[in-house]
């Protein structure tokens, strides 16, 4: 983003530049110039506008507008930049889900590094901070890596440590063939204890150049951390009915 000083807007109003296609720029510029507009007449006459950048990723960006007048108003906007427009929360919210009615609901609210922040008033500063390992249950895992930060794991990282901080995001990419009655799951003492099992996909690639019989692609197993501690985490292969797994793979996480 830029500092842009229009003379009719007094102070600074945020601008995205390098987007890959000029009606998306254009799009999201208008959106943030017009909220820009609508606080800064909320705020009365002679007020002067400011931002703040909340978080900064790839393809979403938060802001706190800020305008200082006959009185201090706030107002808090995430752009998908991808979309070219205001984020549909339900691109990485689960708005029925028990945490999202919990801690979520109702408010208004950015997006930060380590958590959401919402407004303490109506058109108040946003400095309530709900932290993302508190939402483990609202996280979207299909958006989640758009928010979050992500590793990915592959077999070569099992019996190593990882630190990773809570309500950081781990996807385990494992070689799998369900088609053969074969599948993936997380097992261990730490699940629901720190550990919170985010759910899992598959990838299926385009060919098969192996040769292996049924349909060999990925699973991504999805993992985060509600809390801080020592953990290891069991990744096991085979049939649901099978005493013994085909394969067993075992992750160890520093959470801090």
């Amino acid at each position: 983003t830029t500092v842009v000083a229009d003379p009719r807007l007094g102070g600074s109003v945020p601008y995205i530049d390098g987007l890959r296609e000029t009606y998306l720029q254009n799009n999201v510029n208008g959106i943030l110039r017009s909220r820009a507009e609508a606080l800064q007449k909320k705020a009365g006459e002679g007020a002067r506008l400011s931002y703040e950048i909340t978080l900064n990723r790839p393809s979403l960006v938060s802001f706190v507008l800020k305008a200082e007048g006959q009185r201090t108003v706030y107002d808090g906007v995430t752009i998908d930049t991808e979309a070219g427009s205001v984020l549909d929360e339900k691109d990485l919210l689960y708005t029925k889900s028990a945490d999202y009615e919990r801690l979520l609901d109702g408010k208004h609210y950015v997006f930060g590094e380590t958590g959401i922040l919402a407004e303490s008033t109506d058109g108040g500063p946003f400095t309530n901070l709900i932290p993302y390992a508190d939402l483990t249950g609202a996280i979207n895992v299909g958006g989640g890596a758009r928010l979050l930060t992500s590793y990915k794991l592959t077999k070569e990282a099992a019996g190593k440590t990882l630190s990773v901080k809570p309500g950081e995001l781990v996807a385990l990419y494992l070689d799998a063939n369900p088609s053969l009655g074969l599948e993936w799951t997380l097992t261990g003492a730490d699940l629901g204890r720190g550990v919170v099992d985010m759910g899992h996909s598959f990838y299926l690639p385009m060919e098969n150049p192996t040769g292996r019989g049924g349909s060999p692609g990925q699973t991504i197993l999805f993992l985060t951390f509600s809390q801080p501690g020592n953990y290891e985490v069991t990744a096991l292969y085979g049939k649901k009915t099978a005493k013994t797994p085909f394969n067993e793979l075992v992750y160890h996480f520093a959470v801090k």
